[in-house]
């Protein structure tokens, strides 16, 4: 089962998303509860629970990141047979690939030994890899583009991508192939197993996060991702595309699934100030209605960026 809660910013997603651990907590569900946010917001949640459910509540939910989860799952199931990159040491690993391949690089073979370049490389291939993209797909496209220029780039870096992967070989193993294996031994998890997972915080997902996502559909108890969605009538709608496009793959992928679908109301608003909630909704409308201030916005003119972000952050002293 899969669960949506939608809404705009500050309309109770969240909220409504604790207030459901709370009540699998008081109801005595014995089994395991997640909530996936990404890695920044973990500290975050953790003492927001604190405050939302019961006493040694939170001893009983695990808050992570999907890349958290992935090495929870494998520990489990022994699927870190392989040696783990680091993201440094992969680094010095594109270092070492760069100096065996300079002399036959096109483009990058001037600037390989500038500092952090091997650091861009691998957060290049990174994205690759979450999105699905193997270095014969970049060959092809480099195949077909006029710009030589632009062509001798993709195709250096689908030699380099090529070369790390070889290297990885069946002995190493970096975060993003964890992730390819977390799809293979998620349905070998007991942690998983009948879970309650929650994820919240997202407004985009790559195709390995949507691949996770399927595979706690198939495996976990139930599924409940908040969305910050506007109403379809709202005049700024085409701000959330990038949400409304995560609604709809995650919508396609339990048809595909069978998976029973359930799109819940969000809690009671936590922005009460109408000032505040009349900017959200019509700060991009063609025609913002009119709306008295309740004091909640104000307006300084200033005469840099800096004197902006100096008055701003005396009005936060003040108001703590």
């Amino acid at each position: 089962m899969i669960h949506y809660i939608t809404g705009r910013s500050g309309s109770g997603k969240t909220a409504k998303l604790y207030a459901l651990v709370r009540e699998a907590l008081e109801a005595g569900f014995n089994g395991n509860i997640l909530i996936i946010v990404p890695e920044q917001f973990t500290f975050e949640t953790e003492r927001a629970l604190l405050s939302f459910l019961p006493k040694h509540g939170c001893l009983h939910v695990d808050v992570c990141s999907f890349d958290r989860l992935v090495f929870r799952v494998l520990a489990e199931t022994g699927g870190l047979a392989r040696t783990f990159l680091s993201r440094p040491g992969k680094d010095m690993l594109i270092r070492k690939v760069m100096d065996e391949t300079e002399t036959v690089l096109s483009s990058f073979g001037r600037v390989s030994k500038r500092a952090g370049f091997a650091k861009v490389l691998g957060e290049w291939i990174a994205t690759f890899k979450r999105c699905g993209i193997e270095p014969e797909n970049l060959e092809e496209i480099a195949a077909q583009i006029q710009d030589e220029a632009l062509s001798d780039k993709l195709s250096d870096l689908a030699r380099v991508f090529a070369e790390v992967e070889r290297h990885l070989g069946e002995r190493y193993l970096d975060l993003e192939d964890a992730l390819r294996l977390f799809l293979e031994h998620a349905s070998h998890s007991s942690f998983l197993r009948n879970a309650k997972v929650f994820v919240d915080g997202f407004d985009q997902l790559a195709k390995q996060d949507y691949d996770m996502l399927e595979a706690i559909m198939l495996n976990a108890g139930s599924l409940t991702v908040t969305l910050r969605l506007p109403e379809a009538t709202d005049a700024d709608a085409y701000i959330f595309s990038p949400e409304a496009h995560v609604f709809r793959t995650l919508r396609e992928i339990a048809a595909k699934n069978d998976i029973p679908e359930e799109i819940l109301p969000a809690s009671e608003p936590i922005r009460r100030m109408p000032g505040l909630m009349a900017l959200e909704r019509s700060l991009f409308a063609p025609r913002p209605p009119v709306c008295e201030n309740d004091g909640s916005v104000r307006l300084y003119e200033c005469q840099s960026p800096e004197a902006e972000a100096l008055a701003c952050a005396r009005r936060i002293a003040r108001l703590g």
